[in-house]
Parts: C-alpha cells; sequence; structure tokens
C-alpha cells in the first residue's frame, strides 16, 4: 500500500468521532493546524486474515465554520438543522490491500472516497456533556485508482444505522473524552462486487466463481479514548472489532476471516490555531 494512503486510512480510523465540539459549550479556535503521529493496525480489507501495519505522520487541518466543517476524520457541509436531528454532506476516505487470497486478482484501489448525506438524531439532546446518538449515512463509493492509474471509478453505495455514546467527561476526568459505538452495515451488489466478486478468468482450484450480491454487510463495534495532556497535544487510541458472521458475501473464498480487528494510537500537536473563535455546535 502507497504511504500516502495508509496515511489517510489511518487518519480517518484514529480519529473516529472527533468529540472537540462544544464539549463544555467552550469557545474554540475557527481552524487549527497540527501534525498527527500514528500507529495501527488493519486488515487488508473487511473478511481478510492479514493485518497490515502502519506508522506514519502526517498533517491535519480542522476548520469549524457554520456550514462547512474540515474536521480530522472528514469534511462536511450542513444540509439541514432541524434541533436533535441533523442532516449533513460528508466524506472520508479508507483504504484496502491485497492479500494472498486475491494473488493474481486486480489490485484493490488505495483509496477509496465515501461521499453522500447522513443523518443523525441526537436521543440525549446535542447540547448535553453525555449523548447518545443515532447515525444513518448513506454514501457513494469511488476508488481512485489501483497501481499507477488514477481514473475515478463508481464502486457502489455503502450504508450503515448506528448507535454511539459520547461523555465528554468520562470518569469524572474533564480532559478526557469517550466514544462507545455500535453499527449495522449493509451494501448494494456494485459495493460488494468491488471487494468480493470472483469472474471466470480469476478462477483456480481453492477459488471458485464467486457472484456477489447486495445487502446486510455486518456488524461492528467501536471505542475511542481522547486524552487531552496540554492545550496542544492529545493522544486519541481507537479499537474496533468487524463481524461478518451472516453477511451475504460470508461465503465468498476471499473471505478467510469473519472477525476483524483494528487498533490504533494517535498522537495529536497543534502547531498554530485562529484567534478567531468559533462558538461551539456539535452538528
Amino acid at each position: 500500500m502507497k504511504p500516502i494512503a495508509a496515511a489517510c486510512a489511518l487518519a480517518c480510523l484514529a480519529t473516529i468521532a472527533s468529540a472537540d465540539p462544544a464539549r463544555e459549550n467552550e469557545e474554540l479556535p475557527l481552524w487549527e493546524f497540527g501534525l498527527f503521529n500514528v500507529v495501527g493496525s488493519l486488515p487488508a480489507y473487511r473478511g481478510s486474515d492479514e493485518n497490515v501495519t502502519y506508522a506514519v505522520p502526517l498533517p491535519y487541518f480542522v476548520y469549524r465554520g457554520k456550514v462547512i466543517k474540515a474536521e480530522r476524520d472528514n469534511v462536511k457541509g450542513l444540509l439541514v438543522d432541524w434541533g436533535d436531528l441533523v442532516g449533513d454532506l460528508s466524506a472520508f476516505v479508507h483504504v484496502n490491500e491485497n492479500d494472498d487470497a486475491r494473488e493474481g486478482m486486480p489490485e484493490l484501489a488505495p483509496l477509496l472516497f465515501e461521499v453522500g448525506p447522513a443523518l443523525t438524531y441526537y436521543l440525549s439532546g446535542k447540547n448535553e456533556p453525555e449523548r447518545v446518538l443515532l447515525e444513518m449515512p448513506v454514501r457513494a463509493a469511488v476508488s481512485l485508482g489501483a497501481d499507477e492509474e488514477s481514473n475515478l471509478e463508481y464502486q457502489g453505495l455503502h450504508a450503515r444505522l448506528g448507535i454511539s455514546y459520547v461523555n465528554y467527561r468520562p470518569f469524572g476526568f474533564r480532559h478526557w473524552e469517550l466514544v462507545l459505538s455500535l453499527g449495522l452495515d449493509v451494501a448494494d451488489t456494485d459495493f460488494n462486487e468491488y471487494f468480493y466478486e470472483i469472474g471466470e478468468e480469476y478462477v483456480r482450484p481453492d477459488r471458485p466463481l464467486y457472484d456477489a450480491k447486495g445487502g446486510y454487510s455486518g456488524f461492528s463495534a467501536s471505542a475511542t479514548l481522547l486524552t487531552r495532556l496540554d492545550k496542544n497535544l492529545a493522544v486519541r487510541s481507537y479499537v474496533r472489532w468487524d463481524n461478518i458472521s451472516g453477511a451475504v458475501f460470508n461465503d465468498c473464498p476471499l473471505v478467510q476471516a469473519e472477525n476483524n480487528f483494528m487498533m490504533f494510537i494517535a498522537v495529536a500537536w497543534k502547531l498554530v490555531d485562529s484567534p478567531q473563535r468559533a462558538a461551539g455546535d456539535p452538528w
């Protein structure tokens, strides 16, 4: 996998559910710039039995506008704000890599973007220090070429229904943040074909023909813990369990493991921020 692709993936996953906005109704910088150092392990793709470990430094930029927000894990734009129900258009990037089970098959694109609308409903109210929220994104996936190619290709739709618990003062510690999440994934035929389709030209004795279908794509549980060491330095740890038992592609020969685990530790160092403040807004 190319280093820049790994960096993007680790940045996205290690900073999921950024809890900066309105953590205690404080005003935050309109923008900030800094550096990440990320160490993490992730599967080559969902269902692979091979994990890849990376240690990469990369920059980050945060912008907290009223309509557009550029965070460490995604970029999103506000579509609707109906109190505890918020709709936004967001994008993020993740990566995949071929493993031994895909030997001789086309390389998975190093970058896979997902872009689309999402609804978030705050069950406990979005201004509470402890929040429970439902998240319902539906996104189109677009790959950015494999190997030396740079062409963009549509790869299908991916949707998720998730519930998260966010606590801005876990265990009574003011400078800690905790996020616990559960979610169910579904994807259409195009999305699952991208990862799991086996055409006649790639059949071999231990890899029979496989026709991927759309539908239920698995369950996940994750935990994120942020510790702020001072105003410019923070450490974020992230763990995630994916289970694809019962998924529509579970019987694919490319699936070698029903359970995948991801673990990341990221150290964020803020270098500079804006003197202009942005009032906290948790959408």
